[in-house]
């Protein structure tokens, strides 16, 4: 038997459903699964199983979960067995963001682009339904020069011309209309 993900969503927000959906394409599978998480989150239904009783039919496998940050977003991963007629099927992965806000984009308050592998970059994050070029993120140094203008958004911005400190942020659409603002630290040692 395989794994067989009928519904698998990679950002969710704090408050929507952990959940994935399987089916099964052989008779009597059985799909055990442990979630492992990275980040501020409290899992509460950390591993289980559950079987789809004939082809085609759809099962969800959810967990609910307490996210323990208003700043920081978790990852949670899904380990997905399958098994049916005595028989071990190949493993799946399913990897699953958390944000923490309610809002479609996430933006970090910090960075450390010291290339120790942790934050480099600033890691913003977009929902499934967010087009990155949509959007322009602005950034102002402490007397209020602007240092940056990003669009479309990415992730791969690494501070590598400014210092240390802090500056402040606005998200505007293409409009002009300020849509978020924030700070920003960046912090190398």
């Amino acid at each position: 038997p395989q794994v067989r993900i009928v519904k698998r969503p990679r950002v969710v927000r704090r408050g929507e459903p952990l959940e994935i959906v399987l089916g099964s394409v052989v008779e009597n599978t059985t799909y055990d699964w442990k979630i492992l998480s990275k980040g501020p989150i409290t899992i509460y239904t950390p591993e289980g199983n559950v079987t789809p009783t004939d082809p085609g039919e759809e099962r969800p496998i959810q967990s609910g979960y307490q996210l323990n940050s208003n700043n920081e977003a978790a990852l949670v991963s899904f380990a997905i067995s399958p098994a049916a007629n005595g028989c071990d099927g190949p493993a799946d992965t399913v990897s699953i963001k958390v944000l923490p806000a309610a809002n479609d984009i996430f933006i970090p308050e910090a960075m450390t682009p010291n290339n120790d592998g942790t934050n480099d970059t600033w890691l913003i994050t977009l929902a499934d339904h967010i087009d990155a070029r949509d959007y322009v993120l602005e950034l102002f140094n402490r007397s209020g020069g602007k240092v940056l203008s990003m669009n479309p958004l990415r992730n791969d911005w690494n501070a590598e011309l400014l210092p240390d400190g802090v500056y402040w942020w606005l998200l505007k659409d293409l409009q002009q209309s300020t849509l978020q603002a924030g700070g920003l630290t960046i912090r190398r040692k």
